[in-house]
């Protein structure tokens, strides 16, 4: 086990980052996160450019999430195949809301979180709300045992390669972003969250009805 993460996070250093250090708000130092990080945060600061997010990002500050320090920051599109074996875009989903997560199925967080996930899409799925979960560096059966025993149902591709991880920074998983429905990266969250609670919810349905 230990020398399946050390690989993934060999792998992941190699890559380089779309989204590195500095191009978020309040980031933290990257590990694995085995605890739920301290969900109130520092006030954001004054972007460089104004944004028509500038009254949300500070509201997604509240609740933990690094917001963009730079006014908009547009999540770069990729390709990924689902447990069919079916070819997955991320701009699949341009229009909905994306809550994009980077995790592995030996990473205990990772498991821990997946039922309050599963909770959230299962309630706003049908408001625009779409959980895409990108599995790091595993094979398919192994994917597919976890994803039946836990009853998930929401989207799961799989990253054998660790090169999407890597652009998108995900040095430490469970890794989240969520993406608005203009395509546009608006937070992102490192570590478990309880996204059940009504505190992510409301704010998920304040960013659908944008």
């Amino acid at each position: 086990m230990k020398i399946k993460i050390i690989a993934i996070f060999i792998l992941m250093s190699a890559l380089l980052p779309l989204y590195s250090k500095g191009m978020f708000s309040n980031e933290p130092e990257l590990e694995v996160q085995n605890e739920t990080p301290v969900a109130n945060v520092e006030p954001l600061e004054t972007p460089v450019q104004s944004s028509p997010y500038d009254e949300l990002y500070v509201k997604l500050n509240q609740v933990g999430f690094e917001t963009p320090t730079n006014g908009i920051l547009p999540a770069v599109d990729f390709q990924l195949p689902n447990l069919s074996g079916v070819d997955v875009k991320l701009s699949d989903y341009r229009g909905q809301v994306v809550f994009l997560n980077f995790w592995a199925t030996w990473c205990g967080p990772c498991r821990s979180e997946m039922p309050s996930m599963e909770k959230v899409y299962n309630e706003l799925k049908n408001e625009g709300f779409v959980i895409l979960a990108v599995d790091l560096a595993e094979d398919n059966k192994t994917v597919q045992s976890f994803v039946d025993e836990l009853g998930i149902t929401f989207p799961v591709v799989l990253d054998q390669s660790g090169e999407v991880g890597g652009a998108y920074d995900a040095r430490s998983i469970p890794t989240t972003y969520i993406i608005g429905r203009d395509g546009n990266i608006l937070g992102r969250a490192i570590g478990v969250r309880p996204w059940e609670e009504d505190s992510y919810k409301d704010l998920f349905r304040e960013i659908l009805s944008l």
